[in-house]
């Protein structure tokens, strides 16, 4: 699953961003970037009201030419 700080229950927006896990202040393109967080914990709800359906992750897709096996 992709982490995002705009998905992080840490990250708060208003007069500017903030995470308070990490005691930083990430700008928004960093906030809207994938990352590997250790402390990322999943809010589906957009810090930035962008995305009005929340985050849902991808299906994972299968990788060219593999075939789905049926065993008779």
């Amino acid at each position: 699953m992709a982490q995002y700080c705009r998905y992080c229950s840490h990250f708060v927006t208003g007069n500017g961003n903030w995470c308070e896990a990490k005691q930083t202040e990430p700008t928004d393109a960093q906030a809207k970037r994938t990352n590997r967080c250790k402390l990322f914990d999943l809010n589906p709800i957009d810090a930035f009201f962008d995305n009005q359906n929340g985050y849902r992750p991808r299906e994972k897709q299968k990788k060219h030419g593999e075939q789905v096996r049926m065993d008779l």
